[in-house]
């Protein structure tokens, strides 16, 4: 294993943060992805069937749920949705897993409290680096909005209570939570071929734009504009997306500012790396718009 990944898995800061329920009615598939799971340095628990992970998941309370959409008692929309509702699940991100004819931006990702959904045949690394930004996406998210309830689960036991070079200067009030149109976004790559590609997608959901070129600047648009998400390219020349995190982090945290990477590189220490850095999720380009509005769109409530 990567010693920038292992490192990342192992620090004190993720070392609660690293179990995960596999729930797939397919013994086979199980296996396959402890195996990938167990070797990448996460804990791994397993369940075949949607009602009993439901019960499981109140018991552990596992980091992330990675759940098949397809099975016999309750299928994956459906577990999602009840385990999305109870107080002590709230916050521990669920990641679906489908199958090819399933489209990666279904509505009823968001709409049954899912984090995102993945579409089979997935690679090894693309899966853990998914699960990685799923589950740093959703740290100190726990008071989101949750859907509504659905049917109890037969035999469900009772809900568990739930008792930069140049510093970045905060605003002198955090912006208050706002209409999607009144959100402002924060542009940060040294290519502006990818500027303008990004910039181009987003203006689908009406939000302010802005542009930087580079780390340094940045850190400056941060105090200067008060952005309510980044999304910043890890690699780029003077100052890079990772160190301009860390700057940024010395200043405002995750319930603040969002910080979304964006690289070509598809090695996991990167993911290690932007996740130690600072960064709240991950996109690896290219990508397809859809994957990008939803992302966006997740960490802004809309």
């Amino acid at each position: 294993m990567d010693y920038y990944f292992q490192e990342f898995l192992t620090s004190e800061q993720t070392e609660a943060r690293r179990r995960v329920l596999v729930v797939d009615d397919t013994p086979e598939m199980r296996t396959a992805l402890t195996r990938v799971l167990q070797k990448a340095g996460f804990l791994v628990e397993v369940s075949g069937f949607g009602a009993e992970a439901v019960q499981q998941a109140l018991i552990s309370v596992p980091d992330l749920i990675l759940l098949h959409i397809s099975m016999p008692d309750l299928d994956g929309w459906q577990a999602t949705r009840h385990i999305a509702i109870l107080p002590a699940l709230q916050g521990v991100p669920i990641v679906i897993i489908s199958g090819e004819e399933q489209p990666v931006d279904d509505p009823y990702v968001r709409t049954f409290g899912a984090h995102s959904l993945l579409q089979k045949p997935v690679q090894d690394d693309v899966l853990i680096a998914h699960l990685l930004a799923a589950m740093v996406s959703r740290k100190g998210r726990k008071n989101d909005a949750a859907p509504e309830a659905a049917a109890p689960v037969e035999s469900a036991p009772p809900e568990p209570a739930v008792q930069i070079p140049e510093p970045v200067l905060r605003a002198e009030e955090p912006p208050k939570k706002k209409p999607i149109h009144e959100n402002r976004i924060l542009v940060v790559d040294d290519s502006g071929l990818f500027r303008k590609r990004i910039i181009h997608a987003l203006r689908e959901i009406g939000c302010e734009l802005i542009e930087a070129v580079d780390g340094k600047q940045a850190c400056r648009y941060v105090g200067r504009y008060a952005p309510d998400l980044v999304i910043m390219d890890i690699n780029m020349p003077g100052m890079s997306g990772l160190e301009a995190a860390r700057h940024i982090r010395d200043t405002y945290d995750s319930d603040d500012l969002v910080i979304i990477a964006l690289t070509g590189n598809t090695q996991l220490e990167d993911v290690a790396r932007a996740m130690k850095a600072g960064m709240d999720d991950y996109i690896i380009k290219p990508f397809a718009n859809h994957e990008l509005l939803e992302r966006v769109r997740f960490h802004l409530s809309v």
